[in-house]
């Protein structure tokens, strides 16, 4: 009798649940499946990339173009994967017998890790410099800029040709002209070093310099800046800059110890 009753709408009714009930079904399963991926994208990102396979060997080795070619292997691959290479270097740290490996890769380790929080390290030009103006044809002194008085060798200043008595009046975009004026404001040989050493080591600044009467532009890739340069003029620190970088280095040399206990 019941088969006789059975109301059309009931049946769709109860289609449209079974419907429903597939759906979310299929919803449920596309998110385990999403959860899934991203899982996997996850553990993939963050998972330690592992030291060439034979390097720490080669390092070991007694010839010594064999441990040259090896350590600048090794420093390559550090770079490339910076995101987890001190981890890495860490771990052949601490688990390496051979004294000349674990000397090696600690130096390299301090260096990534240290390039990974901090950037390359400031710019640095190599050159002494001071406050200066450049006259007009009528005479009036108009034009800021840094005279060159010394080039130090083995910098890129040197490298790109820059000379003593050159003047730079710009450096990229920034004219020297534009600095506010009036007391307590910039010196164009303030800012100029302020800018070169907002940029990282391996960066590219255009310098644009009279010489002779002509205006000329010289690309310069900057180097790091040296522990000499931390001096001004009159001797005096700059900064703690080193010592710095040598805390930021122990502490995280303090949470990898933590880790492995």
């Amino acid at each position: 009798m019941s088969m006789l009753n059975f109301s059309p709408c009931a049946g769709r009714g109860f289609a449209i649940r079974w419907i429903d009930v597939i759906v979310r079904l299929m919803i449920l399963i596309d998110l385990r499946a999403v959860t899934m991926f991203v899982v996997c994208v996850f553990m993939t990102g963050f998972s330690t990339a592992e030291i060439p396979e034979g390097v720490l060997e080669k390092m070991a080795s007694e010839q010594y173009e064999m441990r040259q070619d090896a350590y600048a292997r090794l420093k390559k691959w550090s770079q490339e994967n910076i995101k987890t290479s001190p981890e890495s270097l860490h771990e052949a740290w601490h688990t390496s017998q051979d004294p000349e490996v674990k000397t090696r890769c600690f130096t390299l380790m301090k260096e990534v890790m240290i390039q990974r929080q901090f950037g390359k390290g400031k710019g640095f030009v190599g050159v002494q410099m001071s406050e200066t103006t450049l006259p007009r044809k009528d005479g009036v002194k108009t034009r800021p800029g840094v005279r060159i008085s010394m080039v130090i060798p083995n910098t890129p200043a040197q490298a790109s040709g820059l000379a003593v008595n050159d003047v730079v009046v710009a450096i990229d975009k920034f004219d020297f002209r534009d600095l506010p004026k009036g007391q307590g404001m910039k010196s164009s040989v303030t800012a100029f070093s302020d800018y070169v050493q907002s940029k990282e080591a391996g960066g590219v600044v255009t310098l644009h310099i009279v010489r002779g009467g002509k205006l000329i532009e010289k690309k310069i890739t900057l180097m790091k800046r040296p522990d000499y340069a931390r001096l001004d003029s009159l001797g005096r620190d700059r900064g703690t800059e080193e010592k710095e970088l040598d805390q930021a280095f122990g502490d995280w040399l303090k949470k990898m110890e933590k880790l492995e206990k």
